[in-house]
């Protein structure tokens, strides 16, 4: 992948993205290396600072840092970034998997969830008869944080981290 995507290929992509199929999107994303690629390929336009740009060309940050966008600022999106926004919309997992990084003592990268992760997401997402979980942009929650949980046959408030350890448990039960 390497050989095919030089810097100078990303470039020409950033620059052309109607020539982006779903395709090779969708091939991209199949390797860490190549999610990375996608994302090079999809980012929005800097400046030579680093800094975002909106839809005027004027500099966007969140508290003066260059990789943060702040709220409310008309961006230009091509339509393969909306196609992705809306698939992200739709898939938890999607996004995730194809873009949230964290940082570790390696660096930062993609990272690949554990067993009960995934169990703990599927435990809180909605299927078509419940509510959808919401956290407001900027909310802190840690695992103390008290949340009210609605099942179909209960209702009753717990922590993020109780949440998380009763899943882990029935991941590992079902596991056995």
């Amino acid at each position: 992948m390497k050989k095919i995507f030089t810097p100078d290929v990303i470039t020409y992509l950033r620059q052309n993205k109607q020539e982006i199929t779903r395709d090779l999107l969708d091939e991209l994303q199949k390797t860490k290396e190549g999610k990375q690629i996608a994302f090079d390929i999809l980012d929005l336009e800097k400046n030579e600072e680093g800094y975002y740009l909106d839809a005027f060309g004027k500099e966007i940050s969140y508290q003066k840092i260059p990789a943060l966008k702040n709220e409310n600022r008309k961006l230009t999106l091509h339509p393969l970034h909306v196609e992705e926004i809306e698939r992200c919309s739709k898939n938890v997992f999607y996004f995730m998997n194809n873009y949230v990084k964290i940082k570790t003592p390696k660096g930062v990268n993609y990272p690949d969830l554990r067993y009960y992760q995934i169990d703990f997401l599927n435990h809180i997402l909605p299927d078509e008869h419940e509510s959808i979980v919401g956290l407001l942009p900027r909310q802190c929650c840690d695992a103390s944080t008290s949340i009210n949980i609605i099942n179909k046959d209960d209702e009753r408030d717990m922590t993020f981290k109780e949440l998380f350890n009763e899943c882990k448990t029935e991941s590992l039960q079902q596991e056995n």
